[in-house]
């Protein structure tokens, strides 16, 4: 399950904040459905619901971009594509899936998958935006 740290994972964004912890609640979401015997009754909306959300987050979070000139905006543009190609592997995967047991043998795998999707573009590609962000508000 993914906790949001406030000290260690806000890019100094309201929205872009509120984005990221809504994103990390569907992320959870996925992993308890995976552990459900009834899992096939949600994990399609919720993943569906997911990739809706990370597309209208990444839409945003590139139009702040544009707004304050930043400069490695195609690369992270380019990343966000390459993300949301990754989760539709893993809807793949999961819609794959034929029995609650397969869902539950490789739920943690799953649930770590997009744990990294979303952290690790936080840590690695987001946090790069903060002294943007921080540049605004003045």
């Amino acid at each position: 399950m993914i906790v949001w740290r406030e000290q260690k994972m806000s890019v100094g964004n309201t929205m872009i904040d509120a984005d990221h912890r809504y994103l990390m609640c569907l992320i959870n979401t996925v992993e308890l459905a995976l552990r459900s015997e009834s899992y096939r009754d949600v994990i399609d909306i919720v993943l569906e619901q997911l990739e809706q959300y990370a597309r209208e987050h990444f839409d945003r979070e590139e139009k702040l971009q544009v707004e304050l000139r930043y400069i490695r905006y195609d690369q992270h543009a380019q990343r966000h594509r390459e993300l949301l190609r990754e989760l539709d592997q893993i809807r793949s995967r999961v819609q794959a899936l034929a029995t609650p047991e397969a869902a539950a043998a490789i739920a943690g795998e799953i649930a770590q998958l997009l744990r990294h999707w979303l952290v690790n573009h936080i840590f690695q590609e987001d946090m790069l935006l903060k002294p943007l962000f921080s540049q605004q508000r003045r």
